[in-house]
């Protein structure tokens, strides 16, 4: 799977391996409390972001082995 984060000057691009797309999706996936609260995703506490704008994320999870990565 591949994660991209972007804004208006900068991109970043994350390759990781995940054995389906739900464990990419609960890797991304942000909780929250009973007051609404946000409890970060595995994907914030691993990379240390306190914060985006999940609108600039795309994340693809490709089922297989990859030769290249599609662009």
């Amino acid at each position: 799977g591949g994660i991209a984060l972007w804004n208006k000057k900068d991109m970043y691009l994350m390759i990781g391996k995940f054995k389906s797309n739900k464990d990419l999706q609960d890797y991304l996936s942000i909780a929250y409390t009973e007051d609404g609260d946000a409890i970060p995703s595995r994907f914030e506490q691993d990379f240390s972001i306190d914060y985006y704008d999940e609108d600039f994320r795309e994340a693809e999870y490709f089922d297989g082995e990859l030769n290249h990565f599609p662009m």
